[in-house]
């Protein structure tokens, strides 16, 4: 009996006692948030800080965003950027009667890359940018961000490391691209002969925003081929232009030559070539070759000097890629 009696004390004792545990439960007075604003990349996560005060208590907390196309919040706190923009994220608690507020926005980390309006846009089939180098996909997030932005270039994935930009342009009959300028840090802009895909162009290496410029012009041309004008600085005395790589026979009159094709000698667009001789004042020789004209677009692969033609004053111009006026640049011996 007296067991017994024990047993009921002790119970009685265990229930009074989380009785006072459910009326002495601390109730959450105020969230604050550490910070006001965060910024989350497109895709990845952030982590909210914040404070419930009194200090040393769970509290059940809800977590939402007012705009879940742009960022979502779970449950713990962590922010997810969905899409380009700016929204607000709330911790409160269940009735929402306490609550804190930071904004958050999520940003595109990449490079911006914005096409101006092409001149000349009546010669123009097409404009189309693509998420990668395989043109797997056609990039249609500038609908929704604005601008185009630097990609891997085999994942498509945006990146500020050696990010890329291709695009395509199809022209109507007749026209021809006749040159594209980039304002910003780039490495290349390589056409369809570098591609070696029609209408195809890449913009490779980008380390900072870009601004394109485009200019399409009606193609008056006679022929086929590039038109490169040779000129010299006033260490050249002259420059002697030929038909053939060996650069044989009588030299063509003036300072103009066309690309041509290094088996048939044909006027070509494609990979064409142009062969020259450079003589020099006395005390002068060989610096460089320097493109005059837009020398952001790329106008050639190689200049092949007398060391690499095997021939005496001969130089050549491999895969020519546009019309261009080329400079050549002397030294003093």
């Amino acid at each position: 009996m007296k067991f017994l009696n024990k047993l009921k004390l002790g119970l009685v004792s265990i229930l009074l006692s989380l009785s006072c545990l459910v009326s002495c439960k601390v109730n959450l007075e105020r969230i604050v948030m550490v910070k006001s604003s965060y910024t989350c990349k497109l895709g990845g996560t952030v982590s909210l800080v914040y404070v419930c005060e009194p200090l040393g208590n769970d509290y059940t907390l809800v977590f939402t965003s007012d705009n879940e196309s742009v960022a979502t919040v779970d449950q713990e706190g962590v922010v997810t950027g969905v899409s380009v923009g700016v929204c607000d994220i709330t911790i409160s608690n269940k009735d929402k009667s306490i609550y804190s507020t930071c904004s958050v926005m999520v940003y595109i980390d990449a490079y911006s890359v914005n096409f101006a309006e092409i001149e000349g846009s009546e010669g123009l089939e097409s404009f189309t940018v693509y998420t990668d180098q395989s043109m797997s996909k056609v990039d249609t997030d500038v609908e929704t961000y604005g601008s185009y932005y630097s990609r891997n270039g085999d994942t498509g994935e945006y990146t500020t490391e050696d990010g890329q930009v291709n695009f395509s342009l199809v022209l109507k009959d007749g026209y021809k691209v006749n040159n594209i300028n980039i304002a910003g840090e780039y490495k290349n802009c390589k056409g369809p002969s570098d591609t070696e895909v029609e209408n195809f162009y890449r913009i490779t290496k980008i380390a900072s925003e870009l601004t394109v410029y485009i200019v399409i012009v009606e193609d008056t041309s006679e022929d086929e081929g590039y038109k490169v004008t040779l000129t010299g600085d006033g260490g050249v005395k002259k420059i002697e232009i030929y038909l053939n790589k060996k650069c044989e026979g009588d030299p063509i009159e003036g300072e103009i030559a066309t690309s041509l094709d290094e088996t048939t000698f044909e006027p070509t667009k494609e990979d064409g070539q142009v062969y020259f001789k450079v003589y020099f004042n006395d005390g002068y020789e060989f610096d460089y070759g320097e493109v005059v004209d837009n020398p952001d677009v790329e106008a050639y692969k190689n200049l092949k000097t007398p060391d690499d033609t095997k021939i005496e004053n001969g130089y050549r111009l491999t895969k020519i890629k546009r019309d261009f006026t080329l400079r050549i640049v002397s030294k003093t011996i």
